[in-house]
Formats: C-alpha cells, structure tokens, sequence
C-alpha cells in the first residue's frame, strides 16, 4: 500500500494503470506459459515414460521367449525318458525350439551382446542335435543288432550346455530388466511431482501415469510369480527324472510337499498294476486312511478333471471322500488326475490349500504324473528285459553285463589295494528234474523252479546277485567272498531246499560247483566253466552235493 502511494505522487493515474495492467498481462501470460511450459514437460516425460515402458515389455518378451525354449528344452528331456515316444516328438520340439531361436533373435537384433550370445547358444544347439541325431540312430542300430552293446534312453545327450547359455542370456535380460525398471520409476516420479506442480492438467496426467504404472507393476508381478512357478516345477522334475526307482521319487515327494505346503495334508494316490485298487503311496502332513479305494471311487477320475472342494458338486461326496472324510468333505479341497502320455496314472489330493495356487497345483500334477509314468514304465522294461519270467530271479543276459562290471571292479579293486579282492561263484543244477515234469506235469516243474528261486533270492545279501542261467540251472555271483564263504554258503543252500514242499512229499536236492576269482581264472568265462564243470562232477558223482573246482 505504501508502495502504491509512492508511485502514484511520482506517476500520473493514467499511467499506472498502464502500468498494472501491463503487469497483469505479463502474469497472465507467463502463468500461461508456464503451464504451457509444465504442459509440454509432462508429455514429453510422457512420451519417455512410454519409451522406457516399452523397453520393459521388449525385455518381457525376451525373458518370455527364454521362459519357452527352457520349457521346451525339458519337454525334450523328458520325453526322452519314453522310449516309444520320443523319436516321434523329437523333430517337432526341434522345429519349435529352432522358431523360437530365430524370434529371439528378431527381438534382440539391436543389442550386439545379445546377438553374440545368441550366436553362441545357436551352434551349442547345433551341436547338441547333431549328438541326439547320432543317439537315435545309434539307439535304432542296438535295437536291431542283438549283441550290440546296450542303449538305453537313459544314456541319451543332457541339454547342460544350452541350458547354461539360456541362463546367461536370462541374467543379462533381467539385469536390462533392472536398469529399465528403474529408469521407467524415475521417470513416472518426474512425471508425479510435475502433475502435481501443473494443478488439474498435471494431476490427470499423474492419474493416468499411476495407472499405467499399475498395470505394468501388475503385470510384473505375474510374470515373477510364474517364474517362481516355473522354477519349482523345474526342480522338482529335475529331481524326479534323476531317480531310478520309485522308491526314490516317492522320498523326493513327500519332502517337497512338506517343505512347500507344511500346513496341508493329502496324499498321492496310485492305481496299481492290475487297475482295480487305488493306493496311496506318498502321504502329506497327517493324512491317513484305512480302507480300500478304488478308481471308481474318485470323481475326479471319473471326469479327468481336477475337482474342487467348494464346488457344489461336493455337497455329495464322492466315495473316495466319504471313506476319508466320514460324510463331510473340507472346502478347501483340490483332487486333481495325475496323467501322462494320454494315461492316467493316479491322483493328487490335497486340503488346506485356500493359500495355494490352484492353476499351480494343476500344473504341478503333470511335472509329478509323467516322471512316475516313466518309473513305472523303466520297471516293466526292465522287468520284461532282465528278469527271467518263471522265477523272477535276473535273466542270463543280465548276469552277462553284470558278470564282467563285478569282474572289472574286482581287478580294479585289487590294483588300487594291497588285498586280493574275491567274487565266489556257485552253479547250482537241480536233481532229476525232468521227473517233476514227467510224474506231475510242467505246472508243478514251475513251481518247483519258483520255489527254489525264491529261496536262493532269500539266501542272498543284497549285493549278491541270483541269475536263471537256463532251464533248472541256476548262477550265484557272490562279489567280496572268499572260498569258504562261497563254500558255505553253497551248503547253506544244499541243505535249505530240503525243506521246501513238494508234491508227493518228495526232497529237493541241488548239485552245487564252487569257484573262486581269481584262483579259478582270471575272467568270468573261466570261472563261471570251472563252477559248472565242478557242478557236473557232482552230479556224476551221485548229486546231492558240493563240489569245489580244481
């Protein structure tokens, strides 16, 4: 006020109204530009912020494509595990692996660190299918020649090296993924307080920018939760595809269920071999049950289908959940098939799962289902291939392979120490068979084979190994037994099928030769002709006994 006085005794009125209003223009228009100015920075942070986010959905999508050849690459793993299968996929998950190859490069084409990577990853893949091309025809070949060394799908080229290159092209992604996160969050800051600095026009922005940011976290934390997916499922199908029994796959399974779900309870159901029983053959948290289930029992056989516990389906239950459950049946409830190569195989039931994710656990039903398929299946091949299929015992084609390995490791044993390592030998020849088939008929032969085969399975330690050698001849292999202990134990044995029933009250007696590595030779032929020769001595002597080669 004193101001205004002032100037107005210095300047006419006239004048200083010019004056204010020249002022006020001049505020008007640099509030004007100012806002245009403000204006013209928040779309143009905009536009950076658009930028950077665009970047982010590139990096997504390489992570994304790295995400697919990963899976692919297991795929492949794992239907090498089946035999009859993987020859028939194995070109399409070529063909897949090798498009999704070229979109990656497409992708990353303007980062040269990537295409150098890239480069590398191709000729690792290269080679790796040249390996699988040289497998499979090596696998055709010992298909068809007899006595061919054994090929197996268990010895078929790991996909260590590419998997390893994936990695290192993920790590430099998500490090890209890192930097450009940071710099989208630093930009939408800018573009925050920028809005709120340009009032309603500012502030709209910042909405819309808020928004955007939102989506993009969401979308983020989507993709991170089903990388976590995605690795669990990878590990345990890593761990599953390492074990050569079921036994083993089963303990893998019951600590992944009770270190990853420790507040739920269920259990692994199996249907067993002759499909009218359902057994539950890993147990989770305190479930248990009692009485007998079959396949007929569960819905979610019935359906093929995962069934949940809060569907109104369940108000009824199914004769699964009664056995286990009384008359009620927990809400929070999944029972979902176990199934692989179109076959199903059992089920996966668990309660308490409100905290779970249930499109996980579905996917997670497959990633279990086709490793025990595989189990199941390596069992039966085996069972088919090395056991002998009246006796059970190991057939002369396994003793064959394993004969020369216990040799081998013997020699190699005794070269490492001063100590002679031994493997007792004993062939065994039933007396007067042919009289069991003659007076009672090839059934009762058979069971006179069964019977003295499971007593020798029985007299065994568990690294000892029971072979068929052919007909009523049989083969102990005895690894780390000395001549005495070879020599009682061929007794032990002389003695016990005595005791075993036979029709018409009649003994069974053995013709038993001993021999020794490597007093008795030096290679399994030699010993293995030392023991039979002392096992015909025997038996031309008056069978009934035990005879030591000479």
């Amino acid at each position: 006020m004193a101001i205004q006085q002032k100037t107005r005794k210095l300047m006419p009125d006239s004048h200083l109204r010019r004056l204010w209003q020249r002022l006020r223009l001049t505020r008007h228009a640099g509030i004007s530009l100012g806002l245009v100015i403000a204006a013209l920075l928040i779309i143009w942070q905009q536009v950076e912020v658009i930028v950077a986010r665009n970047l982010v959905n590139h990096t997504f999508e390489v992570l994304e494509n790295i995400q697919n050849q990963q899976s692919l690459i297991l795929q492949l793993k794992s239907e090498l595990q089946n035999s009859t299968s993987a020859l028939s996929q194995y070109q399409s998950l070529q063909l897949k692996i090798l498009a999704q190859l070229n979109i990656l490069k497409t992708l990353t084409q303007d980062n040269p660190n990537q295409q150098n990577n890239i480069k590398l990853l191709q000729s690792k893949i290269d080679n790796y299918f040249q390996e699988l091309d040289n497998f499979i025809l090596k696998l055709k070949n010992s298909k068809n020649t007899s006595n061919s060394k054994i090929i197996t799908y268990h010895s078929y080229p790991k996909p260590d090296k590419i998997n390893e290159q994936l990695k290192a092209i993920e790590y430099y992604e998500k490090n890209l993924l890192n930097r450009r996160r940071e710099e989208v969050n630093r930009r939408g800051n800018t573009v925050t307080a920028t809005a709120i600095a340009s009032l309603l026009f500012a502030g709209i922005l910042s909405w819309q920018t808020g928004k955007e940011r939102r989506r993009q976290l969401a979308k983020e934390n989507r993709l991170n939760t089903q990388l976590a997916f995605n690795e669990i499922e990878q590990e345990l199908n890593n761990h599953l595809l390492a074990c050569r029994t079921k036994q083993e796959a089963y303990e893998i399974l019951h600590s992944f269920f009770q270190s990853l779900f420790p507040t739920s309870s269920g259990a692994i159901f199996e249907i067993n071999n002759s499909r009218d029983q359902l057994l539950p053959t890993v147990v989770i948290g305190d479930f248990s049950i009692t009485e007998l289930c079959t396949p007929k029992d569960c819905w979610a056989l019935r359906q093929g289908q995962a069934c949940l516990g809060e569907r109104k389906i369940f108000a009824i239950p199914c004769q699964l959940c009664k056995k286990i459950y009384s008359n009620s049946t927990p809400p929070e409830m999944i029972c979902t098939p176990l199934q692989a190569h179109e076959q199903t195989i059992g089920i996966l039931h668990l309660t308490n799962t409100e905290t779970i994710d249930r499109n996980f656990l579905k996917n997670l039903s497959y990633q279990i289902a086709l490793p025990l398929a595989m189990l199941h299946l390596q069992a039966e091949l085996e069972h088919q291939t090395f056991r002998d299929s009246a006796t059970g015992l190991w057939n002369r084609r396994f003793m064959d392979v394993s004969i020369q390995r216990i040799f081998a490791r013997a020699k190699r044993l005794s070269h490492e120490s001063e100590a002679q390592y031994l493997v007792g030998l004993i062939f065994c020849d039933i007396d007067h068979f042919k009289a069991y088939n003659t007076e009672f008929g090839h059934e009762t032969g058979d069971m006179v084979l069964r019977s003295v085969a499971k007593f020798l399975l029985e007299s065994c330690r568990e690294d000892d190994l029971s072979c068929r050698y052919g007909g009523e001849e049989f083969v102990l292999i005895l690894p780390d037994t000395d001549l005495k202990g070879t020599q009682i134990k061929a007794e032990k044995i002389r003695e016990g099928v005595k005791c075993l029933p036979t029709p018409g009250n009649r003994t069974i007696s053995l013709s038993l030769g001993v021999a020794i590595y490597p007093s008795h030779g030096a290679m399994p032929e030699e010993v293995l002709k030392a023991a039979n020769l002392a096992m015909l001595t025997a038996k031309a002597e008056g069978r009934d006994r035990t005879l030591t080669a000479t």
